[in-house]
């Protein structure tokens, strides 16, 4: 649906208005500090560090904002338009009263702890009140009101010659006077609303983390992003220093080089976006391509610019760089949302937050310890060296971008061909209990499993049959979360866990009693059923009560209740493995090899102890060699051989498949299910 214009260019104005008002104090404090050093009489080299509880807060606070419920969205709405960024003059009003170290280390804590949420719900709020064609546009508009703080307050230094104190209340009142016309300005009331996934699917960083390790290019954005964070905020803050130190610049002099430096940026952003919106419609590939190259030179620009001695050319130097370095972090936020599901949306922007902060804190870190040893000039050359060292890795990453953008649609399509499939008003847990689509899976470059589909209905039992190295073992790694496919999703009761980690997986339903791996043989075991059950955080009494249940089924571990499981023998093992379900109660249940070298008589009992725990409503996928032994128990089968699904269906219409069965099974086993 297109969006009037009107309404575009007034939420990105009132946002980016906020955003320049949240930006005025770290700007403020980083072009001021050998002024506010003297004030305080401590050093400028020592004032970096005083930043370093303030960009803490900026680097954890943005990992909340995903986390928000419904019952605090409404106060979220709220702090993007109005309250944070009042917040963030008060904060600033009182930078200015500071009379000492710990007083400003405080408001600077503070200034961070009201404007870090504001940042990350400002882009979401633009990205959800603009197209996809505005993207880059949108998410400029918060970096235009950050480079436009870079213009206000050396233009109030300049024209007022007044001292630090008086500079920033002078311009903390004037941002108090822009939010409030910002805030009352005619716009649609949509336009408060931060683009928060609904609150049953939001996401856990732990499930987001195992997502974007497995997509490169978001890795590679990452790095990038860090990067640039390192060559914004502490450049800046030393650049001051080094100013002062080697040309001898006053408050006026170097209020001049920032004004020259936040002007060039604004102009870079605006002329730029509007074409990078295109090429990421067009040409993300290419984009990338051309954002890798822009931080490399971004990067050498700013480590050339304090080894030249003029002043003149230092200064075009910078101000190119810093302007390219700016527009970086809407172009790859840009880059980074088209390999992400757009329910991921405000997770990558509280990351990306999260990733500039990150890369602040590390160029502190940085540029004290090098300022401190060799000087500014070098701590400057520090800092623009680690742009030049991510600019390679983001490089590389980039050749990933198009093959992270196909997975991401094939997602968005599946989830989007499973809601239009789903009956209006139906639960999402309706269809199948847990669904394999398209799963491709490698170690290393040795890939194993090639576009696997399979399903699990609810309280069914399912053989996976085939010889080693078919991949079975694999498929289950991959549905209880040991594994992260390349490429196709698991879907359990209707939402997506491809990359929800194990644990949780447990705690959803999912439990997998692994071949030859089921026990800790160092427990004895009442120990080793303990620990099942402690693991979803049951209570002694119910640990204990599921114990004796187990002990009920299995008559023969109560007498070797004491023993270690080493000492016990394979079947005796298997029945302490299979005691697992009992005690957890899953949904599906994965069994890998359950009777790999035991005697019949032990099989048949462990046979019937599935039948039970499935007659009790949970759905089994048994993983065996023997067809004989498979076919005695399951409902459905699928065969694999090679890493692809060669059969699906009845396990009485696998009997017929002699060409399956004589291929791959011994010839023995095959005319044993064939008479």
């Amino acid at each position: 649906m297109s969006i009037p214009s009107d309404r575009r260019i007034g939420t990105l104005a009132a946002l980016g208005a906020f955003a320049a008002v949240e930006s005025l104090q770290g700007f403020g404090v980083s072009m001021l500090t050998p002024q506010i050093a003297a004030t305080l009489t401590v050093t400028a080299v020592s004032l970096l560090s005083v930043r370093v509880p303030a960009i803490a807060v900026d680097l954890v606070l943005p990992l909340a904002v995903p986390s928000l419920t419904d019952r605090r969205r409404a106060l979220a709405r709220a702090w993007t338009t109005r309250v944070g960024a009042l917040a963030a003059a008060l904060a600033l009003l009182l930078t200015g009263q500071a009379r000492g170290s710990w007083a400003l280390i405080g408001v600077l804590c503070l200034g961070s702890l009201v404007g870090a949420p504001g940042r990350v719900l400002q882009r979401s709020t633009a990205l959800n009140e603009t197209g996809e064609g505005w993207r880059i546009r949108a998410l400029s508009s918060a970096q235009l009101g950050a480079l436009s703080a870079q213009i206000v307050l050396p233009v109030v230094i300049i024209v007022t010659a007044t001292t630090w104190h008086r500079g920033l209340a002078g311009v903390a009142l004037a941002g108090f006077a822009v939010v409030v016309v910002a805030s009352v300005a005619p716009r649609p009331r949509e336009a408060h609303a931060p683009a928060l996934p609904p609150a049953d699917e939001v996401p856990r960083w732990s499930e987001l983390g195992r997502s974007w390790r497995a997509t490169p290019s978001l890795l590679g954005a990452g790095v990038a992003l860090t990067a640039v964070g390192c060559l914004l905020l502490p450049y800046d803050a030393v650049l001051s220093i080094y100013l002062r130190q080697h040309f001898h610049l006053g408050p006026r002099g170097i209020s001049g080089v920032f004004l020259a430096i936040g002007c060039a940026g604004v102009v870079l952003v605006l002329v730029t976006s509007t074409h990078a919106d295109r090429l990421l419609s067009a040409r993300p590939a290419r984009l990338a391509t051309l954002s890798s190259f822009a931080l490399a030179t971004a990067s050498v620009l700013l480590l050339v610019a304090p080894l030249v001695p003029s002043r003149t050319a230092m200064v075009v130097l910078v101000a190119f760089g810093a302007a390219l370095a700016n527009l970086l972090v809407p172009v790859l936020l840009g880059l980074g949302l088209t390999v992400t599901l757009p329910a991921q949306r405000t997770a990558v922007a509280s990351a990306t937050a999260s990733s500039l902060a990150l890369g602040g804190l590390l160029g502190l870190v940085v540029a004290v310890c090098v300022a401190d040893r060799y000087g500014v000039r070098y701590a400057l050359v520090s800092l623009a060296g680690v742009g030049v060292l991510a600019s390679g890795w983001w490089g590389r990453a980039t050749s990933h971008l198009e093959i992270d953008r196909q997975r991401a649609d094939e997602l968005l399509e599946r989830a989007v061909r499973d809601a239009e499939a789903r009956p209006e008003g139906a639960a999402r847990s309706g269809g199948p209990l847990l669904v394999c689509r398209g799963i491709d899976f490698a170690y290393g470059s040795l890939q194993v499993l090639f576009d696997v589909d399979a399903h699990v209905d609810e309280g069914e039992i399912v053989g996976l049959l085939g010889t080693n190295g078919a991949g079975k073992s694999t498929l289950l790694r991959v549905i209880c979360g040991l594994g992260i496919p390349q490429r196709g999703s698991v879907t359990f009761a209707g939402r997506d866990i491809t990359y929800l980690d194990a644990e949780a997986r447990v705690r959803d339903g999912i439990t997998q009693v692994p071949g030859g791996k089921a026990v800790f043989r160092s427990m004895n075991v009442v120990e080793n059923l303990q620990s099942y059950g402690y693991t979803l955080g049951r209570d002694r009494r119910a640990v204990d009560e599921a114990i004796e249940r187990c002990f009920d089924a299995f008559p023969r571990l109560r007498e070797r209740r004491s023993s270690t499981a080493a000492m016990l023998s394979g079947g005796e093992q298997q029945m302490v493995a299979l005691s697992k379900a009992l005690i957890l109660r899953p949904r599906v249940l994965l069994i890998d090899e359950l009777s790999l070298g035991l005697a019949p008589v032990i099989v048949n009992r462990l046979l019937d102890m599935v039948r039970r725990i499935n007659e009790e409503g949970t759905a089994v996928v048994i993983v065996e060699q023997s067809v004989t032994t498979a076919l005695s128990l399951v409902d459905r089968a699928y065969f694999m051989e090679k890493g692809e699904v060669r059969f699906d269906g009845p396990a009485t219409d696998l009997i017929d498949r002699h060409d399956l069965l004589r291929a791959v099974f011994l010839e023995g086993a095959a005319k044993g299910v064939l008479t």
